[in-house]
């Protein structure tokens, strides 16, 4: 892995699992986030 990977990696989690009202996801009732929203958020 690279360190942009890693940096990815990082960035991935925390908004999945940490904080992802900082990102603007909406998570459903088992923590899932549309991958197009996902990518949406990342791409800003």
């Amino acid at each position: 892995m690279t360190l942009r990977d890693i940096d990815l990696t990082r960035v991935v989690s925390h908004a999945l699992r940490y904080e992802p009202w900082l990102y603007e996801l909406e998570l459903d009732d088992e923590s899932w986030a549309p991958v197009d929203q996902l990518l949406a958020t990342l791409r800003e």
